[in-house]
């Protein structure tokens, strides 16, 4: 299922856990591909994806800058491969460090 926000006709964000995500802003366009990994249960993934990108929100993205977003997009697409590393649903969400080492590895 592909869930759309529209905040106006030139600004979209479409979240698709297990496809691309796009994200257009005026000219600026971004499609944020799914990382790789080999899952061991796939079971939250996209609720883990959700948080990170409600955590976001919450603490103050501004979804008129497009490199937030983007930022955003990236991390929260991690924290949705990451969560699929183990098994379970409630204590597979990937902490920011995590995140973040996960990004430096690559």
């Amino acid at each position: 299922m592909v869930e759309v926000f529209h905040t106006s006709a030139k600004k979209y964000l479409i979240f698709s856990p297990n496809h691309l995500q796009h994200y257009r802003h005026k000219k600026r366009q971004h499609l944020n591909k799914n990382i790789l990994l080999k899952p061991v249960d796939t079971i939250g993934a996209g609720d883990a994806f959700y948080s990170y990108f409600l955590y976001r929100l919450d603490n103050g993205l501004d979804l008129h800058d497009s490199d937030q977003v983007i930022h955003a997009f990236k991390r929260a697409n991690i924290t949705g491969g990451l969560a699929t590393q183990k098994k379970g649903a409630i204590d597979i969400v990937p902490t920011i460090n995590e995140i973040e080492d996960f990004l430096k590895s690559r």
